[in-house]
């Protein structure tokens, strides 16, 4: 996926906007580098390939350096406790383990379902949690659930659930 990306950066997407870069770089050569070069500059076929391949080549890096910084969000936003690793060859490790990545998943999935079943349990000691956990009851008469018109009905309690949590956390997190 990665050398899918950087085909991508790397080649003309913008053709012309490379042609300017190129163009700019060497018209801004100055008379004494081209001396220091032994003249190699000169040649325009050869000046023209070296900045691009120049040109190319700092692209790719702007790339690698921002794809660094998005993967270290994402794992900081994932894994908030754990240390971030600091190079990009260790963020592509850490996310290219998927069972990594699909645990942390479940673990927000079951963090979601405990919150929501704790505050039914605070309001409602009497609900049996056990009852809930095991699935909707028997649709009437063999028919299926429609979920949507439920699933409507929580919406705004669901997010007023996690920003409570998410308020419980950062205080959790400022007092650590």
């Amino acid at each position: 996926m990665l050398l899918m990306l950087l085909r991508v950066v790397v080649s003309a997407r913008h053709p012309q906007e490379e042609r300017d870069r190129i163009a700019i770089r060497l018209h801004d050569l100055t008379q004494e580098q081209l001396q220091e070069s032994g003249y190699f500059w000169v040649d325009h076929d050869r000046a023209t390939a070296l900045a691009t391949l120049q040109d190319r080549a700092s692209r790719v890096l702007l790339f690698l350096k921002k794809s660094q910084s998005c993967l270290k969000n994402i794992y900081r936003a994932m894994f908030p406790l754990d240390d971030t690793p600091s190079s990009l060859l260790a963020l592509l490790t850490k996310f290219q383990d998927m069972s990594a990545v699909r645990e942390c998943v479940r673990q927000q999935l079951v963090a979601g379902a405990k919150a929501a079943l704790s505050m039914v349990r605070l309001h409602r000691p009497d609900v049996d949690v056990a009852a809930i956990a095991s699935g909707p009851p028997a649709p009437p008469a063999g028919s299926s659930w429609n979920m949507v018109p439920h699933y409507q009905a929580v919406d705004r309690p669901a997010e007023e659930i996690v920003d409570f949590f998410e308020e419980q956390t950062n205080v959790l997190l400022l007092q650590g």
